[in-house]
């Protein structure tokens, strides 16, 4: 049975809406960023071997500077002086595009647009329940970190089951994607509540909003890529 939230540290704080409207700004900011620059990473990919060879060259140190961003970011942000917080944001946020183009070169441009609208009433469904419920969800962060653990460790243990059978491979692909699916959109709505903490130990603390609404808005942005690269892989529709 859930506990209703009954704790300060649950409940509104002074500002709060000022400072959710930070928060999905600079999510919306990040994804628009991050589409952008996919839908134009995918055009460049199949139109210039010379942009693909450079891409996939790039590709070990973009995913190493991403590591080490959301690292960064996740615990380092509310010391951080907040305009660095913000161009590292944006920074990761224009290599996640490019990791993206090479999702949506494969992809027809309407599957595209329809996982990102998918995405979205997903996404939104599941944060606007963190947001407005009266029952505290803290219980399940547990359950989401080893949920996602159980993602990195089945993913990696798929790659090999593809070689050794292709045909279970197959499948367990596909629980992976749909439990994925499961998975981040319970994470998107314990994240959503859990920026009711986050504005209430900064208010507590004397950090300035703009550095936890950036670490704020990149839970959810990741929340939020995560939840549209799973609806993808099942709604999209190969190029080929």
């Amino acid at each position: 049975m859930e506990n209703t939230l009954a704790s300060p540290v649950t409940k509104l704080t002074h500002g709060f809406n000022t400072f959710l409207v930070q928060v999905y700004g600079w999510m919306t900011l990040a994804l628009s960023i991050s589409f952008v620059i996919a839908f134009a990473t995918g055009y460049l990919l199949e139109r210039s071997p010379q942009f693909a060879t450079f891409a996939l060259g790039a590709f070990p140190f973009l995913l190493i500077g991403q590591v080490i961003i959301v690292l960064v970011l996740s615990f380092f942000a509310t010391k951080m002086n907040v305009v660095v917080s913000a161009a590292m944001f944006v920074f990761y946020a224009l290599t996640m595009g490019l990791f993206l183009g090479l999702t949506f070169a494969v992809y027809t441009t309407t599957s595209v647009v329809i996982a990102i609208l998918a995405a979205v009433l997903v996404f939104g469904a599941a944060s606007l329940y963190g947001l407005l419920t009266g029952n505290d969800l803290s219980s399940w962060g547990g359950f989401i970190f080893m949920g996602i653990f159980g993602l990195i460790i089945g993913s990696l243990l798929n790659l090999v089951m593809f070689f050794i059978s292709p045909g279970f491979g197959q499948t367990f692909y596909w629980i992976l994607t749909y439990v994925g699916i499961g998975i981040f959109i319970i994470a998107a709505a314990y994240d959503t509540q859990k920026l009711k903490q986050l504005a209430y130990e900064g208010e507590q603390n004397g950090v300035g909003m703009g550095a936890i609404a950036i670490q704020g808005a990149l839970i959810l942005y990741l929340d939020f890529i995560n939840i549209f690269i799973r609806i993808l892989m099942i709604l999209g529709k190969s190029k080929n």
